[in-house]
């Protein structure tokens, strides 16, 4: 167990006692913002967990919004987003490839966007989770993209050994909304095993942003935001042990 776990079970008490807290940002970002701002932590980009060697994920419990376990950009080929976008991806309004899609493992996309479909496929015997691509004949014409199980594997033993879930509320007065914490829950045992069983049943959505430069140095130039392994809060729980703490 983490040794940091009761100095986070203190200041998540203390947020809790205090009430309903005015969101430090719009959109679907701003739970977390605040709850971090309140923590006093500074906002950064590492892929690091949030608090010592505990991942931090606020939800609100009313919402079913997905949210991102981690990002992982694919293990090969090397340059795998720029080849993506550029064979399979759409232009945008400056005229670059861009590819935007949630992929799953239990179906096709079928996007009216895009001239091919994807889904993603686990490759037991090799270890590894392939993204196949599909014609619109649901013909597979590559799957050479893949995450191997011990890229993944790392990503979950650096960042998601041990996840605190904080669930809230959210209410709106006079044109601003506020934020309530009211538990927390932690999740450990996530395994790339669990996860690749996410994966299969649909449960773990993979969300390939992939854009390009508009301008500056890099313009024209790939652009990745981010490929997010994504999914719904009570279907974590799932895959997991669960352990109350507040």
């Amino acid at each position: 167990m983490s040794e940091y776990l009761d100095m986070l079970k203190e200041a998540v008490q203390k947020i809790i006692d205090d009430g309903w807290h005015e969101t430090k940002r719009t959109g679907n970002t701003g739970i977390g913002k605040t709850f971090e701002d309140l923590l006093e932590k500074e906002e950064d980009n590492l892929d690091a967990p949030d608090f010592h060697d505990i991942e931090i994920k606020t939800h609100e419990t009313a919402a079913k919004s997905l949210l991102t376990l981690f990002t992982k950009s694919p293990t090969n080929p090397r340059g795998a987003n720029t080849i993506l976008r550029n064979k399979y991806g759409k232009k945008d309004e400056y005229g670059n490839n861009i590819l935007h899609q949630t992929v799953s493992g239990n179906r096709l996309t079928k996007s009216n966007s895009y001239l091919y479909d994807f889904k993603v496929e686990v490759d037991w015997e090799n270890e590894v989770v392939r993204l196949e691509v599909y014609d619109k004949s649901e013909n597979m014409i590559d799957n050479s993209v893949y995450w191997s199980f011990e890229s993944l594997q790392k990503q979950l033993d650096r960042k998601l050994k041990y996840i605190a879930i904080i669930s809230a509320e959210s209410k709106i007065e006079n044109n601003t909304k506020y934020y309530k914490y009211n538990s927390a829950d932690l999740l450990t045992g996530l395994s790339v095993e669990s996860l690749c069983e996410g994966i299969e049943n649909g449960d773990i959505k993979i969300d390939i942003r992939i854009g390009a430069y508009h301008s500056g140095k890099k313009i024209g130039k790939t652009h990745d935001h981010g490929t997010g392994f994504r999914i719904n809060m009570e279907k974590l729980l799932e895959y997991g042990e669960v352990k109350v703490i507040l």
